[in-house]
């Protein structure tokens, strides 16, 4: 069922990018999208902006998360076991991949990225011959496939997201999560205990930080575990530091790890792995 929503939340975020625009779904939850709305998530591209997909979520980041979630734990599953519906799975696969690829969160797909290679690596280890060359021909050649086409379809706007190109608007974005990092360090050097509050850091990155802040819009850094410390405290933010590390090495440690583990510790990793990377969106 979570592959089916999200191979459905997908099929709205593609359908977003090619009208872009909303596609009507207000009733469910759909934000309101348009290519030329300010303040939407776009991509400059060829002298064009390019609306990235919400799907029904609040922004594109928020939805790739949890499409990389339920993509990791499909793999997983069609990995370590013998699935009935065969195809279905793997269509669910290939759309929640294509949904993934649009958002453009790149994050999001260093996350995948690195929980994929875990479940690729257990997979290949355990399983059978027979079995492997079934995981390499059905799953890992056509994601691969779906990725290359996706890079030669989207080339331009990939190049503008990777910073290939020089756009406006990539360099903003770096710098804005460049200054929320400077005013949360600054938040803990002074104040450090017991932190500034659960939710807090913007509303207070206006008081007093306006010399950092400068004309970007206050909101939360892009650094979870800075982010931790600063609202929690240090003891707080090394609390949630080790209930993110505690099951990672619950599942280093234990032989043999359990199939059903392997999609989870996957998706946590990939979890990890997304909030490590202050820069990126």
């Amino acid at each position: 069922w979570l592959l089916a929503g999200s191979a459905l939340q997908a099929l709205i975020a593609l359908a977003q990018v090619v009208l872009q625009h909303a596609v009507g779904l207000g009733f469910v939850g759909e934000v309101p999208l348009s290519q030329q709305l300010p303040g939407v998530s776009v991509i400059y591209a060829a002298g064009v902006r390019w609306l990235r997909p919400y799907g029904l979520a609040q922004h594109p980041n928020i939805l790739g998360g949890c499409l990389a979630v339920a993509f990791l734990l499909a793999l997983a599953t069609v990995s370590t076991s013998q699935v009935r519906w065969r195809w279905a799975w793997y269509a669910g696969l290939t759309l929640t991949a294509a949904g993934l690829a649009v958002t453009f969160s790149r994050a999001t797909w260093i996350g995948v990225a690195v929980g994929a290679l875990l479940i690729g690596g257990q997979a290949l280890r355990v399983q059978p011959p027979a079995l492997r060359r079934r995981f390499m021909r059905r799953v890992i050649l056509p994601l691969l496939g779906i990725g290359l086409v996706f890079a030669v379809l989207a080339w331009p706007i990939l190049a503008s997201r990777l910073g290939l190109t020089h756009t406006g608007a990539e360099a903003r974005s770096i710098d804005e999560r460049g200054a929320t990092i400077a005013i949360a360090w600054r938040h803990l050097t002074t104040a450090p205990w017991p932190g500034i509050g659960l939710a807090q850091f913007t509303r207070l990155t206006l008081a007093g930080n306006q010399d950092l802040l400068g004309a970007y819009a206050p909101q939360p850094v892009h650094f979870v575990p800075l982010l931790a410390l600063v609202e929690l405290g240090p003891l707080g933010g090394l609390l949630w530091v080790w209930l993110m590390l505690a099951p990672l090495l619950a599942w280093a440690r234990r032989v043999p790890r359990p199939a059903a583990l392997l999609g989870p510790t996957a998706a946590l990793l990939a979890q990890i792995a997304e909030r490590l990377n202050p820069p990126l969106a």
